[in-house]
């Protein structure tokens, strides 16, 4: 399992801190939402044969706890490590091996603004907590 961690940017991170302690749900939808955009980058790039890898993509919905939110995203194949991971097998242009963590790894840079943005808008410019950054 792939866990993006987000580093050296403290003032969204606070921002995204007050926003989970007070708009959970909102917060884990918008998650949910960027996640989704990845996964449909990765269906783009997927490896198809038959066309049941490219169907088996998931996102689940969000798990919220007190301080954490969990998403889950993949393929669900017996088969889709091994084609993810399989740097030495021919692919069609665009599919490639790497097809969930390359659109991952492009869009972790923007998922946490990103979230920002979604629940700044949601709470409007008079929220306390939808300061612009």
């Amino acid at each position: 399992m792939k866990e993006i961690h987000f580093e050296g940017q403290k003032e969204l991170l606070e921002q995204l801190d007050t926003f989970i302690a007070n708009y959970q749900d909102e917060v884990s939808v918008a998650f949910w939402q960027e996640l989704s955009k990845v996964m449909n980058d990765s269906k783009k790039i997927c490896p198809v044969d038959t066309g049941r890898l490219r169907s088996s993509g998931y996102v689940f919905d969000p798990i919220v706890s007190f301080d954490e939110i969990t998403i889950q995203l993949g393929y669900a194949t017996d088969y889709a490590f091994w084609v993810h991971e399989n740097l030495n097998a021919r692919h069609t242009y665009p599919t490639c091996a790497k097809f969930l963590e390359w659109p991952l790894d492009m869009a972790s840079g923007k998922i946490l603004q990103n979230v920002v943005d979604r629940i700044s808008r949601l709470l409007g410019k008079n929220n306390r907590y939808a300061t612009t950054v």
